[in-house]
Parts: structure tokens; sequence; C-alpha cells
């Protein structure tokens, strides 16, 4: 943008001899001051200014001051982007922030900016903010005004977060400064509300007060379950005075009368966080009381629901009577009959149990279901209380989309991001209409970029249709890197992890630390293809974290397991063809010792990792050395491999040279009948220096039967029980593995 008022300067005192002609002015850092400079009472005026036709340039017509000269010239005037003037937390939860803002243009006037953002946050209400300190940064290509957002994620609940947002150009300069969003997260839900006690005019609801605390609590109450079984439909409120009262009593409710409850914990901004609507019926004058506390709980992975409760005080209970039910209107069950497990009652709610006790485990239930519970109290004489009701909802995110492929324009310009359509849940049970999904079973595909791997800072580009698999973006700059992922949404917001694609095409399956991970290079994700491997299905890698193991001296323990495709059949032992990939495990340190996972794991100094870790790699018989290469700075120990399954960091000693035992030798029993299963020995050794290795097999009498070739990881050697391209007869051979001046030899055994 040109102006044509005042432009101001800022500037040293020079001596009046100095010229300035065609000096480029930067102003101070990274950041343009935007206020009229003067020095000794000497100003810059736009009568001395005159905007030239090269953009960014201005004439300098001769020009002093009583402590200053100007000559002419021309002089570059540049253009920094504007401040980011409101920020506001479209949504919130317990451990995110979606925040939200418009982009501010070119010289904070107009203009698209092709550049970077810089989003610094924090907890602590003194922070000084700078464009120089921030959290994370991102590429971008913005115009002024443009709706902007990005989701802060693991937060504290229930907290106060200060941040702003920086816009810079593709020089990063900043802007000068950033209006601070004041926003707290949710606090998290009130833990395990159950209903204390059930009168005929008031109910009492109890609950466990949550990890980091509330500002108060909140119990909405209505007869309509909140307008979702009749349209309207009064609600009444009643709230704590603080975040420390664990109960609250609705009174002036109607006898007999079924009435739908739910309970929010409250932050500082009066922002609720609600949790599961429990539902109860008010007494009537006289009978059996209802049962007290009444929780359930779902395990949507094996279609199970567990209920629990405590039984009222009143003499005689003869039991309790479990109805499931699809609807939220207990049933009325009429005194002096008999309700007896697998009975259908008239509303199509079934009974489960009628026995005496305080908890019910059901089992065979259906995903995207709301089920209702609802229990009765039976005394004597074959009365019974009004209901106590509560639900559960099995729900499991849609499986991630396999098939992640992308294509690249020449000039790196455009990234075409391509995937498989989803038609299963998480644990590969179908949708029920595979080809027109429910919202809950899959909403949307969500497209996020970040510009790194480790801590990757997404953001979300867009959303787009269930129909729709493929997605094309403009790269902010082609000379950035820059991840993609593709995540397959349900309507409830939940999401398989899914695997990333750089913008050189490679995939990754990163862990939940954010930094372990395994890299697939470009040239070899088509075996992850149905239409170019051997299984037929597209298939998926996923990273598990591994608990530790309290018989091993573990420091890491990650799994990168292989499924397929929408099937989730776990593909056992799956190998890519070469040793490209790369497995990056990443350990914890804290006070200069590493962190270990193993409760018997060694205490090993952060400094001396390299010559103290090393990572193995199961077999599955057992864990086989990979050596792999340590970095202390990033906290990682790398190794290139085509291997996928379980692997871990533990303490292994090194010396910095070439070494190698019978501990990494892998099938040393072959069996070459082509079969896939113990048809080649591995030798895998460590070879810091990378220096020439060479390895062979010999017979009983010495003599030369083959020599070993390159393995399926780097630092291996391998011999299939071939000699000449025929297999050799059954019986002891002997190996030999030299370099370095060393040689080491033992035995392999072939079985025919």
């Amino acid at each position: 943008m040109r102006l044509a008022g005042l432009v101001a300067l800022s500037w040293f005192l020079l001596a009046p001899s100095t010229a300035l002609a065609g000096s480029k002015l930067t102003g101070a850092g990274v950041r343009i001051p935007r206020t009229l400079s003067s020095v000794g009472g000497d100003t810059l005026t736009s009568g001395l200014l005159a905007m030239n036709n090269a953009v960014g340039e201005t004439a300098i017509h001769e020009s002093s001051g009583g402590t200053f000269k100007l000559s002419s010239g021309l002089m570059n005037i540049l253009a920094q982007p504007g401040s980011v003037t409101a920020i506001t937390a479209v949504t919130k939860s317990t451990g995110t922030l979606d925040l939200a803002w418009a982009a501010p243009g070119l010289d904070g006037f107009q203009g698209a900016v092709t550049g970077f953002y810089r989003i610094d946050y924090s907890s602590d209400p003194l922070h000084v903010f700078d464009p120089t300190l921030f959290q994370t940064e991102f590429s971008t290509t913005v115009t002024p005004g443009q709706a902007q957002s990005l989701r802060v994620a693991g937060l504290l609940a229930n907290t106060t977060y200060y941040s702003k947002i920086y816009l810079a150009d593709a020089r990063k300069y900043f802007g000068e400064d950033s209006k601070r969003s004041d926003e707290s997260t949710l606090a998290n839900i009130p833990v395990d509300p159950v209903l204390a006690n059930i009168g005929v005019t008031s109910v009492t609801i109890t609950w466990t007060l949550p990890n980091s605390g509330a500002e108060g609590f909140r119990m909405d109450s209505s007869t309509t379950s909140f307008g979702s079984l009749l349209p309207g439909g009064a609600v009444i409120t009643s709230a704590t005075p603080n975040g420390l009262q664990v109960s609250l009593t609705m009174n002036g409710l109607q006898p007999e009368t079924t009435y739908f409850f739910k309970v929010a914990s409250l932050n500082w901004q009066g922002d609720k966080n609600f949790t599961t609507v429990l539902a109860a019926r008010t007494r009537r004058s006289n009978g059996p009381l209802g049962v007290l506390n009444l929780a359930a709980s779902a395990n949507s992975l094996s279609r199970t629901v567990s209920v629990t409760w405590t039984n009222p005080n009143f003499d005689n209970q003869q039991g309790v009577v479990v109805l499931l039910s699809t609807t939220a209107v207990s049933p009325s069950i009429a005194d002096g009959l008999v309700f007896t497990p697998g009975q259908v009652m008239g509303d199509s709610s079934i009974v489960k149990s009628n026995l005496m006790g305080t908890s019910f485990n059901d089992s065979g239930l259906v995903l995207d279901t709301t089920y209702f519970y609802h229990l009765y109290s039976r005394g004597e004489n074959l009365t019974y209380s009004v209901s106590v009701s509560t639900s559960v909802f099995l729900d499991l995110p849609p499986m991630a989309p396999a098939g992640l492929s992308a294509a690249l324009t020449p000039d790196r310009s455009q990234i075409t991001l391509n995937w498989s359509g989803v038609s299963a849940n998480l644990d590969g049970s179908s949708f029920r209409a595979p080809n027109a999904p429910m919202a809950v079973e899959l909403a949307h595909f969500a497209i996020y970029r970040a510009t790194s791997i480790a801590h990757a800072g997404w953001v979300r580009l867009t959303t787009v249709p269930v129909t729709t698999h493929n997605y094309t973006d403009n790269v902010p700059d082609p000379l950035g890197f820059f991840i993609y992922r593709v995540d397959a949404v349900d309507s409830l917001g939940t999401a398989d992890t899914a695997m990333v694609i750089d913008i050189d095409r490679s995939l990754y399956v990163i862990a939940t630390d954010k930094v372990t991970r395994l890299k697939i290079p470009f040239e070899m994700i088509s075996e992850l293809r149905g239409n170019s491997n051997k299984y037929g299905s597209d298939l998926l890698v996923r990273s598990v974290d591994k608990p530790a193991d309290a018989a091993q001296k573990i420091l890491k323990s990650t799994s990168f397991n292989v499924v397929k495709a929408p099937s989730n059949d776990a593909v056992e032992f799956f190998s890519f063809s070469k040793p490209d990939a790369q497995v990056v495990l990443h350990y914890g340190v804290a006070g200069g010792q590493i962190v270990p996972e193993g409760s018997l794991a060694p205490q090993v100094a952060a400094n001396d990792a390299a010559n103290q870790l090393g990572m193995y790699w199961n077999n599955g018989a057992r864990y086989i050395k990979l050596f792999g290469k340590v970095d202390p700075a990033a906290h990682t120990v790398a190794v290139p491999t085509g291997l996928t399954g379980d692997f871990q960091i533990r303490q292994l000693l090194r010396d910095q040279a070439f070494n190698f035992d019978s501990s990494g030798i892998i099938n040393k029993a072959l069996t070459p009948n082509g079969d896939g299963i113990n048809d080649a020995v591995v030798f895998k050794f460590d070879n810091p220096k990378d220096s020439t290795i060479t390895g062979q097999i010999l017979d009983v009498t010495g003599a030369q039967v083959s020599a070993m070739a390159p393995g399926p990881v780097v630092q291996s050697l391998q011999w299939d029980g071939k000699a000449n391209g025929r297999v050799v007869s059954g019986g002891v051979y002997v190996y030999q593995i030299k370099g370095e001046g060393k040689t080491f030899s033992g035995t392999v055994v072939v079985i025919r």
C-alpha cells in the first residue's frame, strides 16, 4: 500500500556531511516502529517524501535539520504486516482452546501476506510477550480479514491461558504487537455424579471433585430430557456458591414424575462442561425406596456395560429389577407382578435381572446406540419403587483413512492429498450402511497441516464431505517443509490416530509422545496399497505405547502394528522389501538423567547417552540388538529398518567400534523352504564408524559355502541357506564376520 500522508522513520544522529541516499530502513529488530520518530526536536514529515513507482521505495529530496542531513536518492520503506486486533476462543475443552482471529493485511491495511504466523501462549499472567518468543510457528498465505483458526492442545483443565498471535511476511518482519487473548479451558467434568437421594419433591446428586478443580458446579433438570423427548420443556437450574461443594438438591419437583438431570463444572468465565444425563422418577408418598448412587460405565470395544448402585435402607427388600431400554422414559411397572430375566415389556424394554445385589454386567450390545437402564427396588408383597435411571452411549471413532498418498506439482506450489474411503469403526466393525454412514459413525474428513514432524503444531485447513477423498492445498512456501494429516471424524468429534504425509510424500506413524515415529519413504508406500501388495487390502500402521515390563530394564517401548483396512485384521511380522524405513524412539530426560519407563531401568546420564543406549527389536521369540544412532540433543535413538513390531530402548554399552556377538543373530536355525518363516539367518552388528564389514559361510571343513548378503536392516548381513542359488544340505555351518581387523565366528544350523 502507498501512503500519501506521514511516513515515520527512526534514525541515528549523524554528522551533517553524512549521506543516507538509498539506505534501507529496517526498524528495530524484526519489528518496524509505526510511530513518528524525532531526535533533538527534529522530525521528518511527509513534505519531504514522495512515493516512487517501485514498490517499497520512497524518493528522498535533500533535507537537513539542526542535527541531521538526508541527501537525495531512493530509500526502501519496508512494509510489515499489521497486528491481530482480536482473538476469541470459538470452542473449548478441558485440554484445548480453538482460537480464532481475522488475518491482518500487508502493512496492516491491505494486500495478501505470504509469510509466517507465530503463536505464543502461557498460563503465567506476568508472561512477557514478544515476536521472538513463541510456542509454535508455521507458514501461511492470507488475505486481510480472512478467518483464521488454530487448535492449541495439551493444556491444563480449568486454567487461563494468555495468548498473542503475530503475522510476518516472507522476510520474517513481524507485526508490531497483538491483542492479548485471556481464555480459560473448561474445568474437568464432575467425577462420578450419582443420585444420592430421591424424594417425593426433591432429588439430590453428589459427585467427586475433578482434577484441577472447578470454580463452581451447576445442575439442570428437565422433564423432556432437555427437549429431546418433546419440543421445549422447562429447565430448572441450581448452582453451588463455590467449587468445593460436591452435592446439590433440586427442590420443588412433582411427585411420581420423571426428571432428567445433568451436572456441569464451571470455569472462572462461567463456561459449562456437562456430564451425562441421569434420570429419576420422584417418589410417591409411600412404597419402597429407590436405589442410590446409580452409575454405568461402557466398554465400547467389548460392547459391554457395567451398572452399579447402592441398595436403599428399608425393611424386607427383596431384590432389584433391572430393565434395559432404548428410550429415556422408564415404564411404570405394576405392584403384585413378577418380572423375570429375558421378559419383554410392553414398550420393548427387556428385564435383565431381578436379583438382590449391587451390580450388573450387560453384554452383546451394539455401537452408536443410547442404552437406558431403569432400576426398581422390590419390597415385600411384590411392591416396587419408582425408577432410577441412567444411560450410556457406546461409540468408537471411525477408522483412520488408509491409502494416504500425495501428488506434488513440479514447482512444488500445490500438493494434492488422496486417501481411501472409510467404512468401518476403529476396531474394524462395519458401519451399518458402509456407503452412507451415519454422522455418529463418520461426519467428515478434517485436513491438517504442520511445519515439523516432532511436536507438530497442527493447523486445521478445512473439512470435506465423507464422499470426498482428495484435497489440494496451495503450498505456502515451495521451499519449506510441511506435513499433512487427514482425520476421519464422527459427529462426537472423535477420530482414530491417522498417518501423516510430508511434502516429499513420505509417510509417518507418530506416537503419542509426538516424537517417536516410523518413517516410510515415498518409494515404499505402494507396499501399503491393496492393489500392489500380497494382502489385497490397504494397510494401516499404528503406534501403540507398550507398558513397562518390571522384569526388563526398559527406557522406552513402542510397537508399530500393521492392520488391514477396513477389517482391522492384524498383519503379523510385516516387513518392507527394503531396510529404508526409519524407526525413531524418543527418551525422556529430567535433571540430567534419562527418565526410564521400566521400574528396574538403569540410571543413565543424559550426556552419556551415545555410549549407553541402543535399540532392540522383538523377532517374536526375543529382543534382538539393532543398536541404532543416538542423538543426545533430540533425545532419540534411530535405526533404518524394514521391520515393524515391538521396539525398545535399553541400556547397551557401546565402545564406538565395530562389534558383534551371538545375541545379534536372528533365526539361528534355518528352514530354507520358502514358507517365509526362518528362511534366512540375519547377523546384526554395531558399526558406528560405517566401516566395511564382510561375512561368509563355511562348512565344517573350512570350505567356503557362500558369501553373506546385506541384511534387512542397516548394519546387518544375512544368509538364505543357499550356495550358488541352491539350498544347501541340512547340518551345521560356520559363519565368519570381519571388520576393523576383527573376526567373529560361530555356528548356525540348517534344518531340512
